[in-house]
């Protein structure tokens, strides 16, 4: 390694190290400033245990919808931000998925969103941080409480190998260990249908 290289390193190591301490030293002087409990209409926005403002399944009136965003990230899953995933409720009960990344799935049971209301799945395109939560879906939904048929609508891809229907029949192989168990002590039902 040459010194200029070197120097340059050390730079920025230096500004690196200085800027986490500013960072750090700043936050730990800022004060938090919180909402007072007694502020929160709990009754009109807290169900029972949820730890949410709002929450999927709160109904919804007749003439609106509500659009949840469940997942925003791009392939590098954090705690804080999962893969793409929207949910759709309508007021006529009706409630859509569209795409469902890896991670995802976790936000939809962290807002008790029940699997019985993910059954109409569309997917925007195939890449993995669109699909990779629906191995969950398809594997535990009947598990859980999706008894009808996961219905899923997709990019049909230029050749059969890079479309919907290919990539939901990969993944029927990849869950079969799953599916074989569960069906074993679960009562029957068409969970594990695809339309």
């Amino acid at each position: 390694m040459g010194n200029s290289r070197l120097i340059f390193l050390a730079v920025g190591v230096i500004i690196g190290v200085g800027v986490a301490f500013a960072a750090v030293y700043n936050f730990q002087e800022q004060e938090v400033q919180q909402i007072p409990v007694s502020a929160i209409n709990e009754e009109k926005f807290l169900p029972p245990g949820a730890t949410s403002f709002m929450y999927p399944g709160e109904p919804v009136p007749a003439d609106e919808m509500r659009v949840t965003v469940m997942g925003s990230g791009y392939g590098f899953i954090r705690p804080g931000q999962a893969d793409a995933s929207i949910f759709v409720e309508t007021g006529n009960g009706d409630s859509f998925v569209f795409d469902l990344g890896e991670g995802a799935e976790a936000n939809y049971m962290k807002m008790q969103v029940p699997f019985s209301k993910m059954t109409n799945l569309f997917i925007t395109h195939l890449h993995m941080d669109h699909i990779g939560g629906i191995p969950h879906l398809y594997a535990f939904g009947p598990v859980g409480d999706r008894f009808t048929a996961l219905n899923i609508y997709g990019p049909s891809g230029h050749t059969y190998e890079l479309g919907t229907e290919y990539a939901i029949n990969a993944m029927q192989g990849f869950t079969n260990w799953n599916i074989v168990g569960h069906k074993s002590t679960i009562p029957a039902s068409d969970g594990y249908d695809i339309n």
